[in-house]
């Protein structure tokens, strides 16, 4: 998506949603922290970054349980707490809050009959193993059921493809789309949340958002993590973790430089309604 009225729109519902996450958050003592791009945002432009059309929020395992919880009582009816349990359509293993009366329809979801809102992303994390040829298994169970779940709910891609590669994989997953028919979503939902919580018991250890597809190698303890920092993003202050520099370095690199024009682009809906007329 461009940067123009309707990004700004949608990033203003975002924040609104932000606003009721961080609420809920507060009245029941929950520990979150902003993830991913939503991160780099706050660090590097103290709010979105402009090209940008999504919010990221994390949360340990313990405190997604209890905030899935609570926002199924306290979330109220504006909005809607999309997990697989609320919307079995849903492709997604992660949370989303999405607003109702507005639509933000992906192109590879354009055909699942779902809630389409405008949503914010509420990620787990969760332990890897603390042997490390144990986590390399982990990471490989957990894509493999991670990809053939996602083959299961849709068969096209949130990226557009443009090399052999990406093609040759998107035409696999197509064919693993027909070829999974006959097998039970619950089935490998279920699979799925089976290698990503394996090693949830164990003492202190890495932990990661096994739904980001760099999620092996963008892992952190919890001495990254705690205590949480405050810091602004647009005109909130959200929770970030505490050594946040460091991991924006290890999962991008030279964070503070700009990507190239043509790779700031955002999520791209196909269909966008923030239920106001635009004009």
């Amino acid at each position: 998506m461009e940067h123009g009225k309707e990004s700004h729109e949608v990033q203003e519902i975002q924040l609104d949603i932000l606003k009721n996450i961080i609420r809920i958050c507060d009245e029941n003592n929950i520990e979150y922290f902003i993830d991913s791009g939503t991160a780099l945002g706050a660090v590097r432009h103290k709010g979105f970054i402009p090209w940008d059309d999504d919010i990221d929020i994390g949360m340990k395992r313990s405190e997604y349980n209890r905030f899935l919880e609570a926002a199924q009582e306290k979330l109220g009816d504006d909005y809607f707490l999309q997990t697989f349990q609320t919307d079995n359509e849903s492709p997604f293993y992660f949370a989303k809050i999405r607003k109702n009366g507005t639509k933000f329809v992906e192109m590879y979801c354009r055909d699942l009959d779902m809630h389409h809102g405008i949503y914010v992303d509420v990620f787990p994390y969760d332990q890897m193993a603390n042997n490390r040829f144990l986590r390399v298994w982990q990471a490989l169970c957990v894509n493999f059921f991670k990809n053939i779940y996602i083959s299961k709910c849709v068969k096209g891609s949130s990226i557009p493809q443009k090399n052999i590669s990406g093609k040759l994989k998107l035409a696999a997953r197509a064919i693993l789309h027909i070829l999974l028919k006959p097998v039970s979503k619950n089935v490998l939902f279920n699979a799925l949340d089976r290698a990503i919580q394996k090693f949830n018991n164990q003492e202190k250890t890495l932990v990661t958002n096994w739904s980001d597809k760099k999620g092996y190698w963008r892992s952190m303890d919890y001495d990254m993590i705690y205590p949480l920092r405050q810091m602004q993003f647009e005109y909130l202050t959200v929770n970030a973790i505490n050594r946040v520099d460091v991991w924006l370095e290890k999962a991008y690199g030279d964070y503070m430089t700009y990507p190239p024009k043509c790779e700031r682009v955002g999520h791209r809906p196909v269909l966008l309604d923030t239920g106001s007329k635009i004009e």
